[in-house]
């Protein structure tokens, strides 16, 4: 969200970035351009009447609000201003939404489900970020399914070649790909039971039977503890590492033999795309959705099934022991660039061209 708040202000757009609740770490900061408004709210349903009241005052042509919960109130707000100042409403789900929601207590289920289906029909466009997203969408919607576009997310940002070769303060990573005595296996994203870190690390252990590997696991959640006591279960200690959250992976991933993928769930992996536009080889969970689209059927990739921990390790060893080129991945990256697909969505928001 933050770099396609970039992309439109860059276009000529006047762009507010409006951040309902507090945030945890690592909330990234638009460029000097992008007016940020911070509501702090304790969560969504404490924004509401802030950002109600935001939305009357500010009177923007257009919203552009992600997942559930935030385009609930973003169509619920936009229904009290006065039609005549009514913004242009767009949704945008990032995850496909019944496998997601499978990791979720079942009220939360129901809940989420009713308030999809109250408020994206009311949107002005509903956008997902993979075909896969889209299709289980409209499962959700019914008849409203039909008005969905799909919309990826970008891989490669302004910037992004600088940023590869920035520090990376981890000594696994010191030497370059090829030229250390254990490859290295970067993962990422939040700690929580649908990205499957767990199997990575069963994985792990089977695969170091066969080969020297280390694995650096990037990002912080709820499941660090159960994660680091199945480290130390397995004997993973000496080659696993999980050094919390890090504000720009890029560098590690341009430094990494292999990226893996071992998530049960994905929307589109932004995790993925970015170590794929820093030249990094990739081994994926064929999960819903996202991973296959990307990696064209394994073209770019090597896609495996989720949950599988004796199929990750051995594509694992295979890819370490046969790596692809480098320049696959940065070619796979190239469909991903922000620009065009800022300008999708700008389409969307409000015709392309600025007011």
């Amino acid at each position: 969200m933050v770099a396609l708040a970039d992309a439109f202000a860059r276009s000529g757009h006047a762009v507010t970035l409006v951040l309902l609740c507090r945030g945890g770490v690592g909330v990234p900061r638009p460029e000097e351009h992008v007016r940020v408004v911070e509501l702090g709210a304790s969560s969504v349903v404490a924004a509401a009447a802030p950002f109600t009241r935001w939305l009357v005052e500010a009177r923007p042509d257009a919203v552009l609000a992600t997942l559930v919960a935030p385009s609930f109130l973003a169509v619920a707000a936009s229904r009290l201003v006065s039609r005549a100042h009514r913004p242009r409403v767009v949704v945008r789900e990032a995850n496909t939404l019944t496998a997601a929601l499978a990791f979720r207590p079942r009220a939360f289920r129901a809940a989420s489900r009713l308030a999809v289906r109250l408020a994206y029909p009311r949107a002005d466009a509903i956008i997902a970020v993979s075909e896969g997203a889209a299709v289980d969408l409209a499962r959700v919607l019914g008849a409203a399914g039909q008005r969905i576009v799909t919309i990826p997310n970008p891989a490669i940002l302004p910037g992004a070649a600088g940023r590869e070769r920035g520090p990376v303060a981890h000594r696994w990573l010191g030497e370059p790909p090829g030229a250390r005595d254990a490859a290295v296996v970067v993962a990422a994203g939040r700690l929580v039971r649908k990205k499957g870190f767990d199997v990575l690390l069963e994985a792990t252990a089977r695969a170091r039977r066969r080969r020297e590997l280390r694995v650096v696991i990037l990002g912080e959640g709820p499941e660090r503890g159960a994660l680091e006591s199945r480290v130390a279960a397995l004997g993973l200690g000496d080659v696993v590492a999980l050094p919390g959250f890090v504000d720009d992976p890029l560098a590690w991933f341009a430094r990494a033999d292999l990226f893996v993928l071992s998530s049960f769930t994905e929307g589109m992996p932004n995790a993925m795309l970015q170590a794929m536009a820093a030249g990094c080889p990739v081994v994926a969970t064929d999960c819903p959705s996202g991973p296959r689209e990307v990696l064209e059927d394994g073209r770019w990739g090597v896609l495996v099934p989720p949950g599988d921990a004796v199929a990750l390790a051995d594509a694992i060893v295979a890819e370490l022991g046969s790596p692809r080129p480098r320049s696959d991945s940065r070619v796979r990256a190239e469909a991903f660039r922000i620009d065009p697909i800022a300008a999708q969505y700008a389409d969307l928001l409000f015709g392309g061209d600025p007011r």
